[in-house]
């Protein structure tokens, strides 16, 4: 059995005294309080009881402006629009939202999620070719896109624009888009810098909005859509597992709620599947029910089913894609259980001893970040795991509170030939003749910056 340590963060007893005085409340929810980080009267107030009131203005964002100008010039003209998305649950969600708005205000749309077992993560000059060959004048990525610097330089060559949304770490360089919407962007001057890819998504659509019709000025269907549309958030913020502070709890609170009452057939199935529709939902519906088996489908290379059921329209569709992702998770566990048992035959005494537990295998691609979490969860540590196929290795990282993998993947950039991801998850790519190589740096690198300080 498992057996957690709990550690228990020391807060000045003048700080929850005061909040103690001021809020009315018992002094241990006071110090819970503290110990997260809240100081003020008002940001107790705003946890304790969020309102859509305190979200944010979308315009806060420097590029904001010029992304609305751009989409409402290309929904005026008629030109091809391509959103590009991301297979996890955030990315795919952020898609569907953005989507669906587009669609709403007229927009010429289409959208691209990779395949996460040939393609990969992020922005791919081949598709970008298909969308220049189908005449797309504007590319949207979602969750991805803010170190395609190569990319969006190719497509601004050939025509197309490109409006930026993301929320992972940016490279040396930022690509020559439009816009860059990305609160982790150090001069997009956004107060907030947690917000998952699906949240940043939301705030390019409220600014739409206000533009379309004015979300503050009538625009009745439109101001309906956005309520909607924060069962998306809510998802795809708890599936990222970004912190539930700031605007993200008030997104996941209200979002819950939205997603309780939800008209979006495809949601309604994934409830009625998952029997949860009627229930009162929590987080925890999210990260256990609800998002194994919108990942399940992209784990597995379907990544067009949680799309489809996200955007569909058809209720006898929505359930055949809901059973076939139901299906789905049922052999994602399969393999997961597979891996897992072939994992732990490799923690010797002498791994388990290093600060980063690092393993190499050759494993299903699609399936190793979940088992990654769960023995970073259970090791309270961080876990890289490589996988090797052919000439190519893939890998993903996931973290534990107080270590940043992103920080030590740049570290070993030299390694790798391309990588992404922030604190607590990630993933890169390299040759296999480089594995043993950086495998040996990481963990001497890791012996030296165990105390990076966290970035997200």
């Amino acid at each position: 059995m498992r057996v957690l340590e709990w550690r228990v963060r020391e807060v000045p007893e003048f700080v929850w005294r005061e909040l103690v005085r001021r809020l009315g409340v018992t002094p241990l929810l006071a110090r819970v309080l503290a110990a997260r980080g809240i100081r003020s009267e008002q940001e107790a107030r705003d946890f304790l009881s969020p309102t859509l009131d305190a979200l944010h203005d979308p315009f806060l964002f420097r590029d904001m402006e010029a992304a609305v100008e751009r989409l409402f010039y290309a929904v005026a003209h008629e030109e091809p629009i391509l959103i590009y998305g991301d297979y996890d649950v955030d990315g795919v969600t952020a898609a569907a939202l953005t989507y669906r708005f587009l669609r709403h205000i007229g927009a010429n749309v289409m959208v691209h999620i990779p395949n996460r077992l040939t393609e990969g993560y992020g922005v791919s000059f081949e598709r970008l070719r298909r969308a220049y060959e189908e005449g797309v004048k504007v590319v949207v990525t979602v969750d991805c896109g803010v170190t395609s610097v190569e990319e969006v330089a190719w497509a601004k060559e050939r025509g197309m624009d490109t409006i930026i949304t993301d929320h992972h770490n940016a490279g040396d360089e930022l690509p020559k888009a439009v816009a860059v919407i990305d609160p982790k962007v150090e001069w997009c001057n956004y107060p907030f810098e947690e917000l998952a890819g699906v949240g940043v998504a939301f705030k390019l659509a409220w600014g739409l909005g206000e533009r379309f019709g004015g979300l503050r000025g009538g625009g009745e269907r439109a101001q309906e859509m956005m309520l909607d549309a924060l069962a998306l958030v809510a998802l795809g913020t708890v599936a990222d597992v970004v912190p539930l502070v700031g605007e993200n709890r008030t997104l996941v609170r209200f979002g819950l709620r939205a997603l309780e009452a939800t008209r979006n057939v495809g949601l309604r199935a994934l409830l009625e599947i998952t029997r949860l529709d009627g229930a009162r939902l929590t987080a925890r519906h999210i990260s256990f029910r609800l998002a194994p088996r919108l990942n399940a489908a992209g784990r597995l290379g379907h990544s067009d089913l949680p799309l489809r059921l996200l955007t569909s329209t058809d209720t006898t569709e929505a359930y055949e894609v809901a059973r076939q992702l139901e299906t789905d998770n049922r052999q994602r566990q399969k393999v997961e259980t597979q891996i897992l048992q072939d994992v732990r035959k490799q923690l010797t005494p002498e791994r388990l001893s290093e600060p980063v537990v690092t393993l190499v295998g050759n494993w299903h691609t699609g399936v190793v970040g979940v088992v990654a979490s769960r023995l970073a969860s259970e090791l309270s540590r961080p876990v890289v795991m490589v996988c090797c196929e052919g000439e190519r290795a893939k890998g993903t990282a996931r973290s534990v509170e107080g270590f940043d993998v992103y920080a030590l993947l740049s570290r070993l950039r030299h390694h790798l030939e391309d990588f992404g991801g922030h604190a607590f998850a990630a993933g890169f790519e390299t040759s296999v003749d480089r594995v043993e190589e950086f495998v040996a740096e990481l963990c001497e690198v890791a012996h030296q910056c165990i105390h990076i300080p966290s970035r997200t």
